[in-house]
Formats: structure tokens, sequence, C-alpha cells
């Protein structure tokens, strides 16, 4: 449980990144995901016993960022029929 904190900091911070007003938070999150990635598949590819954790947290990330993307662009369409 103890490898999980990161990847579970970095998911709340990602959705802390859904409300509304938060969404410049997405663009600067992009880099540091996309190195985290290449990290996480480097590992899952030279520690094969590891691979499975490892896709556990590309999982979460990746659907902590889809769930903020689709909320950003329900918050989009939303305001643009309200202007």
């Amino acid at each position: 449980m103890r490898e999980f904190w990161p990847t579970v900091l970095a998911a709340l911070v990602i959705l802390y990144a859904a409300t509304p007003g938060a969404g410049f938070l997405l663009p600067l999150w992009l880099p540091i995901l996309l190195v985290w990635f290449a990290r996480l598949g480097w590992v899952a590819w030279r520690r094969p016993a590891r691979r499975r954790a490892r896709g556990a947290k590309v999982l979460v990330l990746v659907g902590a960022m889809a769930f903020a993307a689709l909320a950003h662009g329900r918050y989009e369409s939303e305001s643009r029929v309200q202007a």
C-alpha cells in the first residue's frame, strides 16, 4: 500500500483540477504525467513482477485525467449555453 501513496496523491490533485476554475492545472500536469508514465513503463518492462501494480497506477491516473477532462468539457458547454 505504501507504494501507491504518490499515485493517490496525484489522482487527488488531478481530481481537484476538475472543479470549475481550476482547469488551468490540467495542462500543467501533462508533462509531469508523461515523464511518470515513461518511468512506469520502464519499470514494468524491466521488472515483470511489478507489472500489475504499475498497470493499476496508470489506470488510476488516466481515469482521473479522463474524468477531469470530461468534467471541464461539460462545464464549457454549460457556460456557452448560459452565455
